[in-house]
Parts: structure tokens; sequence; C-alpha cells
């Protein structure tokens, strides 16, 4: 009609009380209906008693027809009911994800980790606003003065409330690159795109996963992403001494907090998918009659089938490069153990960690001289080689026996964190 049904006014009340009665229905598992929400509406507000249902019923299927169903739901799948406010927030948080990995997977780009890191940030502030807005908590906080707006909670606070599926994984991956990203703001560093490859992916497989629990399948973003191409990681020695150059200027720092943090995890929280996506890019080959079409695909894993995870592991040790045999231990291990023996000898405030002491006396006994040239398989045979599996350098008991033995003597320990 060219007469409008409602006002600006009733438009607005009808709306708001229109999405809180659906709002209603899924808190309480109740099938709604036009004839009790028009009843409860006129009770609360008289003016429209003079309407008729099959008007109002009218009113919303044209609203409907120009804005859309996020705003004029149906009756229908009522559990499945979002808000509007929800919506928004989970609108945002999916494009800025998609942002992010737009980003990541652009090769030319510089501050690729940066860039990533920022949208993931919103994406993931921006779910969980959705989350608790879906499930009745509040997302902002109280303001100090009356004229002052609002504030909604950052992603920090965010995580501290958040305690859904994941809880601890999540927490260390947002943590450790939230953190990263405050030490890394405005720099140019090449080579912590691999070394943080495995959080940034974890980071984007939680986000899909929480949000597909929480809001549907509807909502994935697996088909408005593809997989990114990747270059052989081959390096020439010189290409790998100028690498290792350039982390030694401009990378210690950043790389130091990394190991520092990862050292902190608890051993189950490390090892998680969730909190580091590791792959092996293994070249898939097999019969068109039984493969499937598909270049990549992602296995299913799941760490508490022990039956699964002993398969995946004799898949991996038919596959990877034969492991040198012997007992050896990573940085992390012969801190721990060094620690452990020469703490009753050392005052209360002792400390030798993985990343900085265990590191100094490496470099101050020489036992992996090549990791300073660009070659980091030129080592101490008796006490430190590289693992070309997983190019990290690990330790023999020789190597524990041996720096336990020189430490206890504070003379030198001191000589050794003073050197350079």
């Amino acid at each position: 009609s060219k007469e409008a049904l409602l006002s600006d006014t009733q438009l607005n009340v009808f709306y708001n009380q229109f999405h809180k009665y659906l709002n209603y229905c899924k808190q309480n598992s109740l099938n709604p209906s036009f004839k009790k929400f028009f009843k409860d509406l006129r009770s609360s507000y008289p003016e429209f008693d003079q309407f008729e249902n099959k008007q109002l019923e009218n009113k919303i299927i044209a609203e409907r027809r120009v804005h859309g169903r996020i705003e004029w739901p149906g009756l229908k799948n009522v559990g499945n009911y979002i808000s509007p406010d929800v919506y928004s927030f989970l609108n945002k948080s999916r494009k800025n994800a998609l942002l992010a990995t737009e980003f990541y997977n652009k090769p030319a780009l510089e501050y690729r980790t940066e860039g990533y890191i920022v949208f993931m940030n919103i994406a993931w502030n921006s779910l969980l606003h959705a989350i608790f807005l879906s499930q009745g908590k509040k997302i902002k906080y109280k303001a100090e003065k009356n004229n002052d707006d609002d504030k909604y909670f950052e992603l920090g606070k965010c995580i501290k409330i958040y305690n859904g599926k994941l809880k601890k994984e999540i927490t260390a991956n947002l943590e450790f690159l939230i953190s990263l990203r405050d030490k890394i703001v405005h720099k140019n560093i090449p080579d912590l795109d691999e070394e943080v490859f495995g959080e940034c992916q974890a980071c984007l497989l939680n986000f899909e996963h929480i949000l597909v629990t929480n809001f549907g399948d509807e909502y994935r973003l697996k088909n408005s992403l593809a997989y990114s191409l990747q270059f052989s990681k081959v390096y020439k020695s010189e290409q790998t001494k100028s690498r290792k150059q350039y982390s030694l200027n401009t990378f210690s720092n950043i790389k130091s907090f990394i190991n520092q943090y990862r050292d902190s995890l608890e051993p189950d929280i490390f090892q998680s998918p969730h909190y580091s996506f590791r792959v092996f890019m293994i070249p898939k080959v097999g019969n068109h009659l039984e493969s499937s079409d598909l270049a990549v695909e992602f296995v299913k894993f799941n760490p508490d089938n022990s039956e699964q995870m002993n398969s995946y592991e004799n898949f991996l040790v038919a596959i990877k490069e034969r492991r040198i045999s012997g007992n050896y231990y990573k940085a992390g291990e012969v801190a721990k153990e060094v620690y452990e023996k020469l703490s009753k000898d050392k005052p209360k405030n002792w400390k030798f960690s993985a990343s900085y002491h265990h590191a100094k006396c490496a470099k101050y006994f020489k036992i992996r001289p090549g990791y300073y040239g660009g070659d980091p398989e030129n080592t101490n045979k008796k006490y430190c080689i590289y693992d070309k599996v997983f190019e990290k350098h690990i330790y023999t008991k020789e190597w524990i026996t041996f720096l336990t033995k020189k430490l206890k003597d504070d003379s030198v320990y001191k000589k050794i964190m003073k050197s350079n």
C-alpha cells in the first residue's frame, strides 16, 4: 500500500519484540508461533490492537523480502536462530579471518605474519563477542563516566572469560600470537613466517572449529579458501649462510622469545595440533580408482584414539628419514637435567634455561660452530648433532655430564654468562 502499515516508532518496537520473542523460544526450547507472539505483543503494547494478525504477519514477510532472513527470520528451526547483533559480530569475524588468510598467502607482501596476526586477533575477538552475546553474557566494560561509551572487551579479556572447547590450547596459541605481534610490530622478518607457521595454521583451524561448533556448518570458511602453493625448502649452502646471518642480526631477540614461550608450555599443550599445526608435505600417490580427486586433504586427527595414533606413528617412521640411533636430548631436556643436578649446590634464585643459559654454554664450548657459519651439521658429534628431519640440534648424555661437571665451578659459570 502507499501508506505504511506501521510508523517508524511502531516498526522499531515490532522488530525488537520479535527478536526478543524468538530468542526466548530458543533459550527455552519452545516452538514459536505468530499467534502467541502477537498476543504477547498486544499485552505489552496496546497500540497494536488496531492491526489484525494477518496484517502483522504480512508486514514481517514484506520486511524479510527487503532486509533478508537475518533481520526478519522465519519461525522454523528456531534452535539455529541468531540475533542481528550476534550475526554482525559473526560476519565481522569471518571476513577478518578470510582477510588474514588472504594476506598471509600472498608471497609478495611484507609483514605477512604481523598482518595475519592483526586480522586474526580481530576475527577471534569478534567471534568470542558473538559467542558471549548468544549466551547472554556481557561483552562490554561499564563506562567509568556518564558521558563515556561502554567499551567492548579486548581479546585478552575474552580469552580469560572463554571456557569452552580447547580452552588451554586456544589460550596458549592466542597469547603467543598476541605477545609476538607486540614484539614484531612494523618489523619485516622473512624467517618469521616459516618459524611460526604452525601456530598461525593452528590459530585458523581452531577458529573454524569453534565457529562451526557454536554456529553451524553453514558458516564454515572451507569453501572460501584454497591451499597456498609451496616452494621446495631446499637451500644451497650460500643461501643457508645468508639466512643464518640475517637471523643473527635481526631475529635473535624474537627467536629467544619464541623459544622461551614454547619451553614454558606443558608438554601436552606444546605437542597439541591445536597449539601448533605441524605437517609433513608428502606427495600423494595411488591408482585413480582408490585415491581421492583432491590434491590436498587434511586427515582427521584424534590424539585420544591410541590405535589411530599408533598407525600415524608407524606411517611417519616409514616415510621420514631414518633417525640417528641412540639417546639424544632436546635443549629443554638438557637444561632441565642440568638444573636438577645442580640446583642443590646453587643459590635459590639460580636459573638455567634452554634459550639463554644453555645456548650460551653451547656457544662457549663450541659444540655447534656451524650454527653461526651457515652449516648446522658442523658440530662436535660427541656432544651434539643436527637432526635434519626436525631441523633442530639435539644433544648427547655426554654433553649433560660434561656441562654439569663444568658448571659446578661458579667461576666457570660466571665467565660463560659474561661471554658474547
